[in-house]
């Protein structure tokens, strides 16, 4: 069956802090992301998942601009900042994100592209996070040996 990321991360460490803070892509459920702020603050790593879904992007849908929905920049911004350790950011998207904000913030180290995942896909996001697959590119510092992880998810599974 399906696998979220959030299931894999457990199933690699054990040990998951997590906070949900958008109900869906649209992020709109008001400023305060207090819940994954403190997640953030108190975890020594940060996974945040944020994106699109086929509610913003479809074939019989035009996208307006390439920024993510509502506040998951805002989103994505408060929680970083408040993390104590390294964040990771993983977009799930089809189409081209507009993530410049996201590469200039000194706290996300890693970015990653996922497209859709699929069934499987929790799986491959957290192999590719504690560096037991290399898509191609060279992450500086693996997040293997991790004690706690918080992992942010904006879309709810």
């Amino acid at each position: 069956g399906y696998t979220s990321p959030l299931d894999a991360f457990k199933q690699s460490i054990g040990n998951v802090l997590y906070a949900i803070d958008c109900a869906d892509v649209a992020c709109d459920n008001g400023s305060s992301f207090s819940p994954a702020i403190q997640a953030a603050r108190d975890a020594d790593d940060t996974v945040i998942v944020a994106g699109l879904d086929l509610t913003v992007e479809a074939e019989q849908l035009d996208r307006e601009d390439l920024l993510l929905p509502g506040n998951q920049t805002q989103f994505i911004n408060q929680v970083a900042s408040a993390s104590k350790g390294p964040v990771v950011l993983v977009i799930i998207s089809a189409g081209g994100v507009d993530i410049s904000f996201a590469k200039a913030n000194p706290n996300i180290k890693a970015i990653l592209w996922t497209g859709y995942p699929g069934e499987q896909g929790g799986h491959g996001i957290a192999d590719v996070i504690f560096g037991k697959y290399n898509p191609g590119i060279y992450i500086p510092s693996p997040l293997h040996s991790l004690l706690h992880l918080v992992v942010v998810l904006v879309i709810q599974y």
